[in-house]
């Protein structure tokens, strides 16, 4: 789940620097520039004190979703979920007696093609979708292009507030 830097990790990180907003300013700046995020001695020992990390890739991913598909007797994983399942069992499951739990994140319709490559044509097959995506590609969008600014993104959520309360 390549999706470079989390907001959620991005808060960790700036509850990890001490809440130092100038610290987060030039991570992210650094990783905006060179491509890498790259923490302080003090903020990577912070982090490694509460945090573990593994790395899984694309056919691990999909292997896993398999895996977890066949052992399970049909729970069908997301692509994301299948991540954190893959980084546990990475780790070890879990740590001073404490279980490993991973929350899906999303639902696998979000991810047909991963989740067909992962299962197979015939498997994929059987899975039902949901009435809920098969109908949102009918439901109309809504969208509100507003110009690069905090007094105008806080008038249309006022505005909103407004029309919805009346």
């Amino acid at each position: 789940m390549d999706i470079q830097i989390s907001s959620n990790f991005e808060r960790f990180l700036y509850h990890a620097s001490g809440d130092d907003s100038a610290v987060m300013r030039g991570l992210m700046a650094n990783l905006e520039t060179n491509g890498a995020l790259q923490p302080s001695p003090d903020l990577l020992k912070a982090s490694q004190a509460v945090m573990s990390s593994a790395r899984v890739h694309d056919e691990e991913v999909l292997q896993t979703i398999a895996d977890v598909h066949a052992e399970s007797g049909g729970y069908t994983l997301d692509p994301h979920s299948a991540i954190g399942v893959a980084a546990a069992k990475q780790l070890g499951g879990s740590s001073a007696g404490v279980p490993m739990i991973c929350l899906a994140c999303a639902h696998w319709a979000k991810f047909p093609d991963a989740v067909g490559r992962a299962l197979g044509a015939e498997t994929f097959a059987k899975l039902t979708t949901p009435e809920e995506f098969v109908s949102l590609p009918m439901l109309p969008t809504r969208v509100a292009p507003l110009p690069n600014s905090v007094t105008a993104v806080k008038t249309f959520i006022e505005q909103k507030v407004a029309q919805n309360s009346s």
